[in-house]
């Protein structure tokens, strides 16, 4: 899943994996993926409603409430790349 090493101990407590583009069925399969391996992840959209402008202040509140420690933004990159990038939150 990552292209670069192993994600162990770069992944903290709950995580929530922001797709920067229309594709619901690769945000399933990448939250399916992370729990089938135990991480607790959660997809952006489904905390943030698309298209809804959040102020700083709305999102870490959010964040915050419900544990979340990790962002993974997932971008696309053309017809067949993906750029991936992730954060700790916290």
């Amino acid at each position: 899943m990552y292209l670069y090493g192993s994600l162990d101990e770069v992944i903290k407590g709950n995580i929530i994996v922001n797709y920067t583009f229309d594709d619901s069925k690769g945000a399933a399969k990448t939250i399916k993926t992370f729990k089938r391996i135990g991480v607790d992840a959660i997809n952006w959209s489904s905390v943030f409603m698309p298209g809804v402008l959040f102020t700083h202040e709305e999102i870490n509140a959010t964040l915050n409430e419900r544990g979340i420690e990790t962002i993974i933004n997932i971008k696309h990159k053309g017809t067949s790349q993906t750029q991936t990038s992730m954060s700790s939150w916290g």
